[in-house]
Protein backbone atom coordinates (compact mmCIF):
# COMPACT_ATOMS: atom_id res chain seq x y z
CA UNK A 1 0.00 0.00 0.00
CA UNK A 2 2.48 2.00 0.50
CA UNK A 3 4.14 2.07 -3.17
CA UNK A 4 0.92 2.65 -4.57
CA UNK A 5 0.51 5.96 -2.42
CA UNK A 6 4.02 6.93 -3.77
CA UNK A 7 2.97 5.74 -7.09
CA UNK A 8 0.00 7.90 -7.11
CA UNK A 9 2.17 10.97 -5.92
CA UNK A 10 4.69 10.08 -8.92
CA UNK A 11 2.02 10.19 -11.51
CA UNK A 12 0.68 13.11 -10.63
CA UNK A 13 3.93 15.02 -11.14
CA UNK A 14 4.60 12.93 -14.02
CA UNK A 15 1.90 13.87 -16.11
CA UNK A 16 2.64 17.26 -16.00
CA UNK A 17 6.20 16.90 -16.41
CA UNK A 18 5.55 14.59 -19.39
CA UNK A 19 3.41 17.37 -20.78
CA UNK A 20 6.07 19.87 -20.53
CA UNK A 21 8.46 17.76 -22.08
CA UNK A 22 6.37 16.56 -24.94
CA UNK A 23 5.80 20.61 -25.91
CA UNK A 24 9.62 21.46 -25.39
CA UNK A 25 9.19 23.61 -22.27
CA UNK A 26 11.50 21.97 -20.16
CA UNK A 27 14.79 23.95 -20.80
CA UNK A 28 15.84 25.56 -17.77
CA UNK A 29 15.72 24.28 -14.09
CA UNK A 30 13.21 27.18 -13.64
CA UNK A 31 10.62 25.08 -15.84
CA UNK A 32 11.35 21.56 -14.47
CA UNK A 33 10.65 23.75 -10.87
CA UNK A 34 7.48 24.74 -12.37
CA UNK A 35 5.98 22.14 -14.20
CA UNK A 36 6.76 20.23 -10.82
CA UNK A 37 4.55 22.47 -8.66
CA UNK A 38 1.46 22.32 -11.22
CA UNK A 39 2.01 18.09 -10.36
CA UNK A 40 2.07 18.87 -6.90
CA UNK A 41 -0.36 21.79 -6.36
CA UNK A 42 -3.00 18.61 -7.49
CA UNK A 43 -1.73 16.41 -5.17
CA UNK A 44 -2.21 18.88 -1.83
CA UNK A 45 -6.30 19.11 -1.27
CA UNK A 46 -6.17 15.29 -1.76
CA UNK A 47 -3.28 14.67 0.17
CA UNK A 48 -4.58 17.03 3.24
CA UNK A 49 -8.33 15.80 2.83
CA UNK A 50 -7.04 12.59 4.03
CA UNK A 51 -4.60 13.68 6.89
CA UNK A 52 -7.20 15.71 8.30
CA UNK A 53 -9.91 12.78 8.09
CA UNK A 54 -7.88 10.33 9.76
CA UNK A 55 -6.39 13.25 12.63
CA UNK A 56 -10.42 14.04 13.01
CA UNK A 57 -10.69 10.31 14.36
CA UNK A 58 -7.06 9.63 16.03
CA UNK A 59 -7.25 13.44 18.41
CA UNK A 60 -9.99 12.14 20.48
CA UNK A 61 -8.20 8.72 21.10
CA UNK A 62 -5.13 11.14 21.89
CA UNK A 63 -7.24 13.21 24.86
CA UNK A 64 -9.66 9.90 26.41
CA UNK A 65 -9.59 8.87 29.83
CA UNK A 66 -11.86 6.26 30.04
CA UNK A 67 -11.22 2.10 30.57
CA UNK A 68 -8.65 0.99 28.32
CA UNK A 69 -7.57 4.67 27.18
CA UNK A 70 -3.68 4.25 27.85
CA UNK A 71 -3.38 1.34 25.20
CA UNK A 72 -5.29 2.98 22.57
CA UNK A 73 -3.12 6.36 23.32
CA UNK A 74 0.35 4.25 22.95
CA UNK A 75 -1.54 3.15 19.09
CA UNK A 76 -2.77 6.67 18.36
CA UNK A 77 -0.02 8.20 19.07
CA UNK A 78 2.46 6.80 16.56
CA UNK A 79 -0.35 7.41 13.98
CA UNK A 80 -0.90 10.69 14.18
CA UNK A 81 3.39 11.05 14.02
CA UNK A 82 2.85 9.12 10.85
CA UNK A 83 0.45 10.83 9.23
CA UNK A 84 1.94 14.25 10.11
CA UNK A 85 5.54 12.42 8.95
CA UNK A 86 4.32 11.47 5.61
CA UNK A 87 2.22 14.67 5.41
CA UNK A 88 5.33 16.48 5.35
CA UNK A 89 7.25 14.30 3.39
CA UNK A 90 4.64 14.36 0.81
CA UNK A 91 4.44 17.75 0.24
CA UNK A 92 8.00 18.98 1.01
CA UNK A 93 10.74 16.45 0.68
CA UNK A 94 9.03 14.06 -2.31
CA UNK A 95 8.85 17.06 -4.92
CA UNK A 96 12.10 18.22 -4.20
CA UNK A 97 14.04 15.57 -4.79
CA UNK A 98 11.85 14.54 -7.98
CA UNK A 99 13.08 17.85 -9.22
CA UNK A 100 16.71 17.74 -8.96
CA UNK A 101 16.34 13.91 -10.64
CA UNK A 102 14.54 15.15 -13.53
CA UNK A 103 16.77 17.93 -14.06
CA UNK A 104 19.63 16.06 -13.58
CA UNK A 105 18.01 13.24 -16.20
CA UNK A 106 17.58 16.14 -18.46
CA UNK A 107 20.84 17.04 -18.36
CA UNK A 108 22.21 13.37 -18.96
CA UNK A 109 19.99 12.95 -21.99
CA UNK A 110 21.45 16.41 -23.16
CA UNK A 111 24.88 15.53 -23.01
CA UNK A 112 24.18 11.93 -24.72
CA UNK A 113 22.55 13.85 -27.07
CA UNK A 114 25.55 16.36 -27.89
CA UNK A 115 28.08 13.48 -27.46
CA UNK A 116 25.92 11.43 -30.35
CA UNK A 117 26.23 14.85 -32.58
CA UNK A 118 30.30 14.84 -31.56
CA UNK A 119 30.42 11.33 -32.60
CA UNK A 120 28.65 11.41 -36.14
CA UNK A 121 29.88 15.03 -37.08
CA UNK A 122 33.85 13.40 -36.45
CA UNK A 123 32.13 10.66 -38.31
CA UNK A 124 31.14 12.64 -41.29
CA UNK A 125 34.52 14.73 -41.05
CA UNK A 126 36.50 11.86 -41.59
CA UNK A 127 34.65 10.62 -44.11
CA UNK A 128 34.84 13.61 -46.16
CA UNK A 129 38.27 12.97 -45.80
CA UNK A 130 38.37 9.55 -46.97
CA UNK A 131 40.40 9.34 -50.61
CA UNK A 132 38.32 7.90 -53.99
CA UNK A 133 39.80 4.40 -55.20
CA UNK A 134 41.40 6.66 -57.38
CA UNK A 135 43.55 8.35 -55.54
CA UNK A 136 45.68 5.03 -54.50
CA UNK A 137 45.86 2.24 -52.30
CA UNK A 138 47.26 5.07 -49.52
CA UNK A 139 45.75 4.10 -45.85
CA UNK A 140 43.52 6.80 -45.55
CA UNK A 141 43.23 6.72 -41.30
CA UNK A 142 46.22 8.20 -40.42
CA UNK A 143 47.05 10.99 -37.93
CA UNK A 144 47.20 13.53 -40.42
CA UNK A 145 43.73 12.90 -41.53
CA UNK A 146 42.07 12.38 -38.03
CA UNK A 147 43.87 15.70 -36.93
CA UNK A 148 42.45 17.38 -39.58
CA UNK A 149 39.02 15.91 -39.96
CA UNK A 150 38.96 17.11 -35.90
CA UNK A 151 40.32 20.07 -36.35
CA UNK A 152 36.78 21.24 -38.35
CA UNK A 153 34.87 20.45 -35.43
CA UNK A 154 34.20 23.24 -32.34
CA UNK A 155 36.56 23.67 -29.54
CA UNK A 156 36.08 21.54 -26.21
CA UNK A 157 37.45 22.60 -23.39
CA UNK A 158 40.96 22.06 -22.40
CA UNK A 159 41.15 18.15 -20.39
CA UNK A 160 44.92 17.44 -19.21
CA UNK A 161 46.51 15.24 -22.36
CA UNK A 162 46.26 11.39 -21.61
CA UNK A 163 49.24 10.80 -24.16
CA UNK A 164 51.80 12.30 -21.92
CA UNK A 165 51.43 9.65 -19.58
CA UNK A 166 51.35 7.10 -21.48
CA UNK A 167 54.88 5.57 -22.74
CA UNK A 168 56.23 6.24 -26.27
CA UNK A 169 56.56 2.34 -27.83
CA UNK A 170 60.60 4.14 -28.89
CA UNK A 171 61.32 4.62 -24.99
CA UNK A 172 60.79 0.77 -24.06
Amino acid sequence: MKFAFIEAEKATVTVAVDARQSEGLLQTFDDVVAAHMEGTVQRVRPKLMTVSTMLVGLVPLLWASGSGADVMKRIAAPMVGGLLTSAFLTLEIIPVLSVHLTWEALLWARAESSLTSTAADLTRAVADRRPRADEGSQPWLTRQTVRAATSSLPARSSSPSMSSSVPNSSSL
